[in-house]
């Protein structure tokens, strides 16, 4: 399994399709998530576990204060329905020379006591069977400060994959709600040697 990197606790899988995209001066694929900045207000491209818990929205009144997106006019919410835990997956095949993937994105939690609700992100890789292969995982994430904060995750390419699965997670620990958001989400695949940005 490849390492874990500490940045976040997502538990979300996207269940979509990617849109591939060459650029000629790095030799990268890049994949844009379908709807992974949530302008459609909707949960087009995404599943969500349980369904009623998460929506795409403009804004969402927090004990803390009112949540804006940070970029756009949408973001993922998972503090629509009461819940404990809350993910979000979508779907994609890894282009042919692609030998690493890397997701990126901003996410928020609200912090109102120690500790706060937790979010964590995953990359995983299924062969043509569906059976899982390899995963890297962030581990859980709860900022104090209740800003946006960037995350990356890179992930390599396990020989023989044949979907990727971006799974965010949220899990409450204090209060009804599992208050984490998403916002700004995309997935770039790397020849390994160029690198990935």
């Amino acid at each position: 399994m490849s390492p874990r990197l500490p940045a976040l606790v997502i538990a979300l899988a996207l269940a979509g399709s990617c849109f591939p995209t060459t650029r000629q001066e790095t030799g990268l694929v890049c994949w844009s998530l379908v709807n992974g900045d949530a302008e459609s207000q909707a949960l087009e491209g995404w599943t969500a576990q349980p369904p009623d818990a998460v929506a795409a929205v403009s804004s969402q009144d927090q004990t803390s204060g009112v949540v804006t997106p940070q970029h756009g006019e949408g973001f993922f919410s998972f503090a629509r329905q009461p819940a404990q835990q809350v993910s979000l997956t979508h779907s994609c095949s890894p282009a042919p020379v692609a030998k690493a993937c890397t997701l990126s994105g901003w996410v928020r939690t609200e912090h109102l006591g120690t500790p706060g609700d937790q979010a964590s992100a995953a990359v995983r890789y299924l062969d043509d069977a569906g059976t899982l292969m390899d995963e890297t995982a962030s581990e859980a994430h709860a900022p104090t400060s209740g800003d946006w904060q960037h995350f990356e995750l890179r992930a390599e390419i396990p020989q023989g994959a044949g979907e990727i699965q971006v799974v965010l997670e949220g899990i409450g620990v204090d209060g009804e709600r599992v208050n984490v958001f998403w916002d700004d989400l995309s997935l770039s695949c790397s020849d390994g040697v160029s690198g990935a940005s």
